[in-house]
């Protein structure tokens, strides 16, 4: 046998074949690091909504007194005993309603309460109107003031007439309280 001859040239590649099954997976990687914290959301601010249910007839110059908490977001907004308390400085905004029922105000009467400032002095009228010929009707009002902290305030009535339920009860009186700015006074 004589001695091999030399290699030829390689042939062209063939064709790929097949992709192969996946293989398991592996393990999960370590955990990188925290991100940096976001920046604070805004802040929900403070609101409040009292009524009263029933018949109240404090006299002139006191404050009424049943108020019942119905809805809020904020211990920063009390009431005891007819004086609400401002937990925290602010522009607030304040709406008040009280019904009068027939032969509560009297026809055409102005005004049947006020807001009334305690910690600092300042008198609000509300508008009361007599929706019927015996006096029914409503004392409303809208106040949008500055509070301190701590400042406190009473809704007083300023006639010798009472407030009570309309058709649906808890419509004596309202009053909604929210503050909606940061400004100083």
């Amino acid at each position: 046998t004589g001695a091999t001859g030399p290699t030829g040239t390689t042939g062209a590649t063939g064709a790929t074949g097949d992709t192969g099954a996946t293989g398991t997976t592996g393990a999960t990687g370590a955990t990188g690091p925290t991100g940096t914290t976001g920046a604070t959301g805004p802040v929900s601010q403070p609101a409040a909504n009292f009524i009263i249910n029933g018949t109240e007839s404090p006299g002139v110059g006191n404050p009424f007194t049943l108020w019942t908490p119905f809805i809020g977001n904020s211990a920063s907004i009390t009431q005891a005993g007819g004086t609400f308390t401002i937990g925290q400085s602010g522009l607030y905004d304040i709406q008040v309603s009280l019904n009068f029922p027939n032969g509560g105000l009297g026809v055409a009467a102005n005004g049947g309460a006020v807001i009334k400032g305690i910690s600092s002095a300042f008198t609000y009228p509300l508008t009361g109107y007599a929706s019927t010929s015996d006096g029914g009707g409503l004392a409303t009002g809208h106040l949008v003031r500055f509070f301190n902290a701590g400042d406190t305030f009473q809704i007083q009535n300023a006639t010798t007439f009472f407030i009570g339920n309309g058709v649906p009860a808890g419509s004596a009186a309202s009053i909604s309280i929210f503050r909606f700015a940061d400004l100083q006074s």
